[in-house]
């Protein structure tokens, strides 16, 4: 989200005590009732760890595929450099 151009849901809260806070994702609901695994796929040609693996869309939705076989619970997609002097992404492109 270096661009700034969109934020993260914020988790809501119920009111009283009915129950967990609850982030609402494109892919569904996630109750926040105990620890949530998140899988960190690196998506740009410069990132330290991982070398730049993930730019091929085939190989970066199988790694993602593969951190929800293994129990992650949410994906955390790096597709745009923080590095200093980075070039933004256009969104088109994001």
């Amino acid at each position: 989200m270096a661009s700034g151009t969109r934020r993260p849901p914020r988790p809501e809260r119920p009111t009283g005590p009915s129950g967990p806070p609850v982030l609402r994702t494109r892919s569904g609901p996630l109750v926040l009732d105990r620890v949530a695994l998140v899988g960190i796929l690196n998506a740009t040609p410069d990132s330290f760890s991982d070398g730049g693996r993930h730019l091929d869309p085939g190989r970066a939705a199988a790694a993602a595929a593969e951190m929800v076989a293994e129990g992650a619970a949410m994906l955390d997609v790096g597709a745009e450099s923080t590095r200093p002097g980075a070039r933004p992404v256009a969104a088109e492109e994001e």
